[in-house]
């Protein structure tokens, strides 16, 4: 089943307001306990129904991520279930407005760790989870990319000034050369 969860001006720790789809593909688990929680969330509901369940529950972690602590966002590097049903969260680094933008695969994959927590309590495997779009209607993430694109026009100016002013210094040197010494022929073998 495929379901397109949003989040539509999650202001984030940054001030931003974030407006995020993704897409995530989910399943029934196929081992029997797995399938007993199934039954006993969604028996008797319509499809529509379940896939409105498992929506509200990605949508919520979305935006408790982003909403929360986007700025200070902590990345779960792995959860493991235990005989008891628990659910050990361990969590490293920091993830930003910028990060988020620029490596959707790192922010795909702490959503889906996250919320794979509880939609695994109601028998629900996350096959696969993308984000597919990421934009603000404030221009923060616009004015990041003409931030970066005037460091590296700046850098590419700067570049070729030096090189212009090393040929300078060559064609200088080797004017001087010429004056002081005339025909440079018998002094090739030093350039």
């Amino acid at each position: 089943m495929t379901v397109m969860p949003k989040c539509e001006g999650i202001l984030t720790v940054e001030g931003v307001p974030l407006y995020v789809t993704g897409v995530a593909q989910v399943k029934v688990m196929k081992s029997m306990e797995y399938l007993e929680r199934a039954a006993e969330q969604f028996l008797g509901k319509k499809p529509d129904d379940i896939a409105s369940a498992i929506l509200q529950t990605l949508e919520g972690h979305l935006r408790a991520i982003l909403g929360t602590c986007v700025l200070y966002l902590t990345q779960v590097l792995s959860a493991s279930c235990n005989d008891d049903d628990e659910y050990v969260d361990i969590a490293s680094g920091t993830l930003t407005v910028e990060e988020a933008y620029k490596d959707r695969r790192k922010f795909a994959d702490l959503v889906r760790s996250v919320a794979l927590t509880d939609v695994s309590k109601m028998g629900i495997d996350i096959v696969s989870f993308v984000i597919k779009e990421i934009y603000d209607d404030v221009s923060y993430l616009r004015a990041l990319g003409k931030t970066q694109t005037a460091v590296v026009k700046r850098d590419a100016r700067i570049g070729v000034a030096e090189s212009n002013r090393d040929a300078g210094i060559v064609v200088s040197i080797t004017t001087c050369f010429h004056r002081c010494y005339g025909d440079s022929s018998r002094f090739d073998h030093m350039v």
